[in-house]
C-alpha cells in the first residue's frame, strides 16, 4: 500500500511539473500631474517572479518599491513605500499573442512619510500597511520566452494602523513590464 501511495504522489508531482514553468521579470510605473498649483510625481519599480501552474493560471510574488511627492508653493510632502505582494493570476481570454488576466493579490509592507512646511521638515516613522484586491491586466507574448505585461487599475481594500479605505482605481496604478519564462 505504501508503494502505491508513493507512486501516485510521484506521478502527480511529475505531471504537475511537466506543464509548469518559472518566470521572472518586473515592471516600472511613473506618473506626473500638475493641477491648481500642486505638482505630484511618483515612481515605482517592482521585480517579480512566479510559477506557471498551467497555460491559464500562475502564482507569483512582487517586491514593490515606490516613492511619491507633492509640491505646492509653501509645502512639500513625500511618501516612500515597500511591499511584498503574493498573487494568483488567471487568464480569462487569449487571442493570438494577447491574454487578458485577473489577479487576486495580497499586499504587506510599510509606508513612511514626511512633510516640509516653510522649511521645517517633519517625518513620520514607517507604518505597517496591508491590502487585498483584484487587478486586471494583459500580457503580450513576444515569443515563447519573452512577454510584455501591464496591470491597469485595482479594486480592493488598503489599510494600516491609522487608516483604511476601499479603492477603485481604473486609470491609476498602471504599470508596464517584461517577463522571461525559463
Amino acid at each position: 500500500m505504501k508503494k502505491i501511495v508513493i507512486s501516485i504522489i510521484a506521478l502527480a508531482t511529475a505531471a504537475f511539473s511537466a506543464n509548469a514553468q518559472w518566470y521572472a521579470g518586473g515592471s516600472l510605473a511613473f506618473g506626473f500631474e500638475s493641477s491648481k498649483g500642486i505638482s505630484t510625481a511618483s515612481f515605482s519599480i517592482a521585480p517579480e517572479g512566479g510559477y506557471k501552474l498551467s497555460d491559464k493560471c500562475s502564482i507569483g510574488l512582487i517586491l514593490g518599491i515606490s516613492t511619491a511627492s507633492a509640491t505646492s508653493s509653501d509645502e512639500k510632502s513625500g511618501v516612500f513605500t515597500w511591499d511584498l505582494s503574493p498573487y494568483f493570476r488567471c487568464n480569462f481570454v487569449k487571442f493570438g499573442p494577447v491574454a487578458l488576466f485577473g489577479e487576486a493579490v495580497a499586499t504587506f509592507g510599510t509606508v513612511g512619510s514626511s512633510i516640509t512646511v516653510d522649511g521645517n521638515r517633519m517625518s513620520h516613522s514607517p507604518e505597517f500597511a496591508w491590502g487585498i484586491g483584484i487587478q486586471p491586466g494583459l500580457t503580450v507574448d513576444i515569443n515563447d520566452k519573452w512577454a510584455f505585461i501591464s496591470r491597469i487599475g485595482r479594486l480592493g481594500y488598503v489599510g494600516s494602523k491609522s487608516t483604511g479605505s476601499f479603492q477603485f482605481n481604473v486609470l491609476q496604478n498602471i504599470s508596464l513590464g517584461i517577463i522571461r519564462t525559463f
